[in-house]
């Protein structure tokens, strides 16, 4: 959550699956989702198993040699969110989690070199939920993560006062993917994207799930 994920019945849902359904409308093209293991991006667009990937997939320079990357779609970066109570006022920046425990998924390799480089001590969870559930229930002061994801939660749960504090690292951005060389699709998913932008699609989809 909250880019993709299994609905009630089992039904893909989420921000990126309602994009990539209004994008690919825009762009002419028909999509089928599958749910496949996020490791597997590489080698199943490599060896024709999917045509496209759509999973909270960064814009970054280490996929641009693998999979061409579509224009980007929506912005994020690394954050801290705590609890938004009396005793957490004095934590207004990064820095003051010096010596604090922090919660982190203990597959977010990034996420845990930014609580080394702050200073704080690093409480691996097996995966992002677990990880906020240790801020809520107090065994951590806060859980380094996605700024977009904390949105999300603080939306979903706007009966627990929480603070997001944004790292300062520059903003990246989430786009879609297909495999290299494959411009044909990836010109009617930009098309699309486009498309989406302009009408007011991207804006109403971001606000429903992040504001």
């Amino acid at each position: 959550m909250p880019f993709e994920f299994s609905g009630d019945k089992g039904q893909p849902n989420g921000f990126e699956m309602e994009l990539l359904h209004a994008v690919a409308k825009a762009g002419e093209f028909n999509v089928q989702v599958v749910n496949a293991p996020f490791n597997t991006v590489e080698s199943t667009l490599n060896n024709g198993k999917f045509h496209m990937w759509a999973s909270g997939l960064g814009i970054v320079p280490e996929r641009a040699d693998k999979m061409l990357m579509s224009e980007p779609f929506l912005d994020f970066q690394p954050a801290i969110m705590i609890l938004d109570t009396p005793e957490n006022q004095a934590i207004q920046k990064p820095e003051d989690l010096a010596g604090k425990t922090i919660a982190v998924n203990k597959g977010g390799l990034d996420n845990i070199a930014i609580i080394e480089g702050l200073k704080g001590k690093a409480v691996l969870s097996d995966s992002f939920y677990l990880s906020l559930k240790e801020m809520y229930v107090g065994n951590t002061v806060a859980v380094v993560g996605n700024s977009r994801i904390f949105q999300y939660y603080k939306k979903e749960r706007a009966d627990i006062a929480m603070r997001i504090i944004p790292i300062g690292e520059e903003k990246q951005y989430f786009g879609f993917a297909v495999k290299k060389g494959n411009t044909e699709l990836m010109d009617k998913i930009n098309r699309g994207l486009a498309k989406a932008k302009a009408d007011g699609t991207l804006d109403a989809l971001t606000k429903k799930w992040f504001e």
